[in-house]
């Protein structure tokens, strides 16, 4: 009989610090966060993922944060924070914990989440719809000391435009807001896991569900039934420290471009 590595189940305050790790050891390469992280503490990462990740947790009607434990050594090697809208009671209860086989297929990518990240006009390549046109909404009036400031802004405004075509108001539906999975347990089925947790659920209660995803994350939620919706290209070197100033910027033309996608999955009841 073959065992199964992993449980899914409910995260409890207690698991943030672990959670925060995951999330910092999981992004370590992506290159957003390594640009925000430029001139701050090691542990920025880790940090700024505490307080939201206790937030998360304080609200179940609105939120559920589960967590993926290794059955062979008890420890947590990933997690996902889904999210709902337009629910009129509790979202959502811990289903019982669950394994998952090994036998499953793995996914690529599971270093991924849906995280606000805020960051005059940068070479943005533009946010665009389904069809590639660009939005008529544009990003305007950002005001911004530092190219980190000017990324998170930029991004911000753009996922509150594209909140009012994924979110309008009525509507009921789940969304990722955050997903890591620990760089030794990816690519074996973990993301994947969480992942399923709330499609079957957004099945189950014939809504739609999306999420923000990294340039790490899309193909797994691609595989799990999302598809691309809309983008937002940046040309992330005119953000690196000295680049609004006119200065060239550290490491200017070494970062590239970056693409963050937002992808909806409609219900399969």
């Amino acid at each position: 009989m073959t065992s199964k590595p992993f449980s899914i189940g409910a995260a409890t305050p207690s698991d943030v610090p672990i959670l925060a790790n995951i999330f910092s050891d999981a992004f370590a390469n992506d290159r957003v966060t390594q640009l925000k992280s430029l001139g701050r503490d090691s542990d920025f990462a880790t940090n700024m993922i505490s307080e939201p990740l206790k937030a998360w947790l304080q609200k179940p009607m609105r939120c559920q944060v589960l967590k993926a434990i290794d059955n062979a050594t008890s420890k947590i090697v990933g997690w996902a924070c889904w999210g709902f809208h337009g629910y009129e009671q509790q979202a959502t209860h811990t289903p019982e914990e669950k394994s998952i086989n090994d036998d499953k297929s793995k996914h690529e990518g599971e270093n991924k989440a849906h995280c606000s990240q805020k960051g005059s006009s940068p070479r943005m390549h533009g946010s665009h719809d389904e069809q590639g046109q660009p939005r008529s909404e544009g990003v305007t009036n950002i005001s911004a000391k530092t190219g980190a400031e000017l990324l998170e802004a930029i991004t911000d405004q753009d996922m509150e435009q594209w909140l009012k075509i994924l979110m309008p108001k009525g509507t009921k539906c789940m969304f990722i807001v955050a997903i890591a999975v620990a760089p030794a347990h990816q690519f074996h089925g973990v993301g994947s896991a969480l992942i399923r947790w709330g499609t079957a659920k957004a099945d189950a209660d014939e809504v739609s569900c999306w999420v923000h995803a990294s340039e790490a994350g899309h193909r797994a939620f691609a595989k799990g039934g999302f598809r691309e919706v809309g983008k937002l290209e940046l040309d992330l070197d005119d953000f690196v420290p000295g680049a609004l100033e006119g200065e060239g910027g550290e490491g200017k033309g070494e970062w590239g471009r970056y693409t963050f996608r937002y992808m909806q999955r409609l219900s399969h009841p």
